[in-house]
């Protein structure tokens, strides 16, 4: 993963709305894990992406082709 998976995830939360905190609490990680990935400081597991993939209406694969 790179930084660019982070902010195309950072760029469809802010589309649909939503705050790290609500990311964070529909997926069940903390608002500083979700900042992390965002900023490229933290590499999620595949189990997470597909969370987060799902919360932001998209496929896994576009999160592992935005890095």
């Amino acid at each position: 993963m790179s930084v660019f998976c982070g902010k195309y995830i950072m760029q469809r939360r802010k589309e649909l709305g939503y705050t790290q905190e609500y990311l964070a609490n529909v997926t069940g990680l903390s608002q500083k894990t979700i900042s992390k990935i965002e900023n490229g400081l933290e590499e999620p597991r595949i189990t997470i992406l597909a969370a987060i993939a799902e919360e932001l209406n998209c496929k896994i694969t576009d999160l592992i082709e935005a890095s």
